[in-house]
């Protein structure tokens, strides 16, 4: 009972360690901050300090920018073109 009172103990010190060590560059600390308005408020507010920003009402979740679809843009869009017709460089 000691031995698995001690690795459980163990394991536990192990991933608040890797909890600690989390940054916003971590994909679970990202998304957690995207989905949460206040969280995602505060921390364009940070990044942009010189811009007022108001209360966030819609969050959307990460998203892969290959694969994700915005409108008026489908997911098999073809490479974008400049004024003048040519890609863009």
């Amino acid at each position: 009972m000691t031995t698995s009172l001690a690795q459980f103990q163990a394991t536990t010190r192990q991933l608040w360690q890797a909890w600690q060590a989390k940054t916003i560059t971590s994909d679970l600390i990202f998304e957690m901050v995207m989905q949460n308005p206040t969280l995602c408020t505060e921390l364009v507010q940070r990044a942009l300090p010189e811009l007022e920003v108001g209360p966030l009402h819609l969050v959307n979740p990460q998203q892969d920018v290959h694969s994700a679809s915005w409108p008026g843009r489908s997911a098999t869009t073809s490479t974008p073109k400049t004024k003048r017709g040519g890609p863009l460089s």
